[in-house]
């Protein structure tokens, strides 16, 4: 069996690689790192990040969705994968791949940012304002936090004219996270997505 260190070490390769503008050589290295360890997160996801650097916009499309079929657990693949359902409009796929997210993380911000907008998009004033203030008391430093504490606003006026407790969000099935191979995203490239890869790519080495 490969050790999963292995990988981690051809994953940081890769990143090194990427950040001397060699990206075919960082492309080749993150492969590597993926086939060294088919579980591990983070190559996907910075092999993916790449490729929408080389206008792959397919490929990494395919590449986040396999970071999250390898590890359904894995917070970063999650989200990554929700925002790509988030940017094509795919409300109910997004929150639930987000959900699921904090779930595992109760204090990922980014998340919780997403879930507020998404809530808000749909007219669930009350759950808005519950994950965007929840998202400003993990992150209080977010880059939009002029904007979202507009929304809470207007959240917040919004729930104060309905008494009635809203309907819950229709967040579909918990069961196998897949998409149609040919439904791949124009733009996944969320932010700070590459940053906690590389932060986050010690631990992911020794998940199951």
């Amino acid at each position: 069996m490969i050790n999963p260190k292995f990988a981690l070490a051809l994953n940081n390769l890769g990143l090194i690689y990427r950040q001397q503008r060699k990206l075919d050589e960082a492309e080749e290295t993150y492969q590597k790192a993926i086939e060294s360890a088919p579980r591990l997160a983070a190559p996907r996801i910075n092999l993916a990040q790449l490729l929408l650097e080389k206008n792959d916009e397919t490929g990494a499309g395919v590449q986040f969705l396999k970071a999250v079929q390898a590890n359904r657990n894995n917070v970063l693949a999650l989200t990554n994968l929700a925002t790509y359902y988030y940017r094509r409009e795919k409300v109910a796929q997004a929150s639930r791949l987000y959900r699921r997210a904090v779930r595992l993380k109760p204090d990922y911000a980014m998340a919780h940012k997403y879930l507020g907008l998404i809530y808000a998009s749909v007219d669930r004033p009350r759950a808005s304002v519950r994950h965007l203030e929840l998202a400003l008391e993990h992150d209080p430093d977010d880059a939009d936090v002029d904007n979202i504490r507009l929304v809470i606003a207007k959240m917040q006026q919004l729930a104060a004219d309905r008494p009635q407790e809203e309907a819950p969000f229709p967040t579909g099935d918990e069961g196998e996270i897949s998409v149609e191979p040919g439904e791949m995203p124009l733009d996944l490239d969320t932010p700070g997505s590459e940053q906690d890869a590389q932060e986050r790519s010690a631990t992911e080495a020794t998940q199951p």
